[in-house]
């Protein structure tokens, strides 16, 4: 009887126990980021609104993510995280006789602006219970697209610009979090930094996460970034994303 009923205890069990026990944990998860662009951006010299002038909506996007952590001291856990953004605008002014192709002003300015990110994160776990702490470091891939056209007044005929974006920046990253016993509520932060030459570039999120006892979860918050970067191809971008989240997760 009494093997019958430990039998039992470890078919109910949750996965995740026997691998926090071991030390070991793996995570994934989805979100979705309601994010509102603002900020500008620049090419040879002149310099355009991003909501002002060309008229972007907000994005709506989705980001995943997943970790790995292990027990080993010394060799760093392992995020990687995805972030796509892609925000659109019409009937926009381009101002400045400067900006890209645009060498008069241009009006009903068409807009596609995508900034794709990925997030290598390579971090150590110095408290794990119900305190969590991590720092490391971030090593984001940053690529994306600026796109206008637009009709000159006066029938001065059309102008198009159409700039790639690419870059690798690395950033420190911290985060911590705490978790609410018997309850599966946990409060998290994390932000990655850098402010280096002639790039500056802040990620910052917080969020309350549930997590049931058989490893989904469900969590909101909000993220916000800060983007000034000038090494990432010809066209400068100084942009703000912001906005609330909501996502689900799954704990091994």
């Amino acid at each position: 009887m009494r093997k019958l009923a430990i039998a039992a205890a470890l078919a109910v069990a949750p996965a995740t126990a026997s691998a926090d026990l071991l030390g070991f944990g793996v995570g994934v998860g989805v979100d979705y980021w309601n994010a509102e662009p603002d900020g500008s951006t620049a090419y040879n010299g002149g310099d355009v609104d991003l909501q002002d002038d060309l008229k972007l909506d907000d994005s709506g996007e989705f980001q995943g993510w997943v970790y790995a952590e292990h027990p080993v001291p010394l060799i760093p856990n392992v995020r990687i995280e995805r972030t796509s953004i892609a925000s659109s605008g019409s009937n926009g002014e381009v101002p400045v006789a400067t900006f890209g192709g645009f060498d008069v002003d241009a009006t009903d300015v068409q807009t596609d602006l995508e900034l794709d990110q990925t997030d290598f994160i390579l971090y150590w776990s110095p408290l794990d219970n119900l305190f969590e702490l991590d720092f490391g470091l971030d090593v984001k891939r940053v690529s994306g697209n600026l796109y206008l056209s637009g009709d000159a007044p006066g029938g001065g005929g059309s102008e198009t610009l159409n700039e790639d974006l690419d870059g690798w920046i690395p950033l420190g990253y911290l985060a911590a979090g705490v978790h609410i016993p018997g309850t599966g509520l946990a409060v998290n932060a994390r932000t990655a930094r850098i402010s280096a030459g002639d790039n500056s570039l802040t990620d910052t999120a917080a969020d309350v996460s549930w997590t049931s006892a058989f490893g989904l979860g469900v969590r909101v918050g909000v993220r916000s970034q800060s983007l000034d970067l000038e090494d990432v191809g010809d066209v400068t971008v100084d942009t703000d994303f912001s906005g609330t989240y909501a996502g689900v997760h799954y704990i091994f």
